[in-house]
């Protein structure tokens, strides 16, 4: 019985300190672990780069099938017009394999690192999963010699946002 009295009287005890002391011993809480550090903003993991088949297109009859003076000529997924509009003013490309909208960075390597840049998922395409396709300009209704002479290429894709 001695025994449960001074337990009893102990934790009266320490209660009593607790409730005296209440105010700084918040002012000294820890915070949750889960909270972030003050000086950090956001976490967004680098997105790492994929390799994907690179082909080019315009708008000629050839790529598109729509000659000029067709009201969706030039026209892209989002409708987007870019007619009469050179590959640097546009910075189109089509793929199946992300959300039009995606902003994307295109990295060549050798002869083709002038189309290196930040491109935007403008437009889809018949073509199949992991290709990208690089709008070069509008040439007319007949394929442009840049297009043609573009061929196909690996190319690292890397979503930007």
């Amino acid at each position: 019985m001695k025994q449960f009295l001074a337990h009893l009287i102990f934790t009266i005890l320490v209660i009593a300190i607790t409730l005296c002391f209440a105010d700084e011993i918040d002012s000294y809480t820890i915070p949750p672990v889960y909270a972030l550090p003050d000086k950090v903003t956001s976490y967004e993991p680098e997105v790492q780069p994929i390799t994907m088949l690179a082909t080019a297109y315009d708008l000629s009859i050839h790529c598109c099938g729509k000659p000029i003076g067709n009201p969706s000529r030039g026209i892209t997924a989002d409708g987007t017009d870019i007619n009469r509009l050179a590959r640097d003013e546009a910075m189109v490309v089509a793929t199946n394999d992300l959300p039009l909208g995606t902003r994307v960075e295109l990295t060549f390597e050798g002869n083709r690192a002038k189309y290196n840049g930040i491109y935007t998922v403008r437009d889809t395409g018949g073509m199949r999963s992991n290709v990208v396709d690089v709008y070069v300009g509008d040439f007319g209704e007949l394929i442009g010699s840049e297009t043609g002479e573009f061929g196909r290429h690996w190319v690292k894709v890397r979503v930007v946002e």
